[in-house]
């Protein structure tokens, strides 16, 4: 309503702008869950995951050819809503985004892979008798057996003095090497 007044009678329509505004506001909001239906590729809505204050996330919008994606913290969480901050290096950005959490994806956590890990084998590891407090050491398993051939030394290495003065035979002359 851009001059408030009737067209014909040029007379004042009785209307504020911001009713206009909220009115306006309210059907956007109403039709984005059909156009979001509609948009969505094979008509179903994307997962959200559960995303909790502290979690590292990455944005699906956020992809490029030449350097990696950023990672934001998740700062606060509403329904489908979350508050994400950027987490360049060491250093949090100041500026907070509001996006859906459809948009977002969970950043892998070696940390919580390797507590699963632990809970695996420890749960592998338990005995049937779990009140048993007794600490179990196994021995260490027997080393193989060693030739002969190999574990007796050669007799000029244990006494080199015995065979210096004596010619060797393991060197053949010139012309016989041909």
């Amino acid at each position: 309503m851009w001059t408030q007044r009737d067209q014909f009678s040029n007379n004042q329509i009785p209307l504020t702008d911001q009713s206009l505004i909220q009115r306006q506001n309210e059907l956007r909001k109403s039709n984005h869950s059909y156009s979001e239906i509609s948009k969505a590729p094979f008509g179903a809505l994307p997962e959200s995951p559960h995303l909790e204050v502290g979690d590292l996330v990455y944005l699906y919008n956020d992809r490029n050819k030449t350097c990696a994606r950023d990672r934001y913290l998740v700062v606060s969480t509403d329904n489908s809503w979350c508050n994400i901050r950027k987490f360049v290096g060491s250093q949090l950005r100041n500026t907070s985004y509001h996006v859906k959490r459809s948009d977002c994806y969970k950043v892998p956590s070696l940390l919580n892979t390797l507590s699963q890990q632990d809970t695996y084998n420890q749960d592998n590891c338990t005995s049937s008798d779990e009140n048993d407090n007794t600490v179990k050491t196994h021995s260490p398993p027997k080393p193989p057996d060693i030739p002969n051939a190999i574990s007796i030394p050669h007799l000029q290495e244990l006494e080199p003095e015995l065979f210096e003065n004596e010619p060797s035979d393991l060197s053949l002359p010139i012309g016989e090497n041909e």
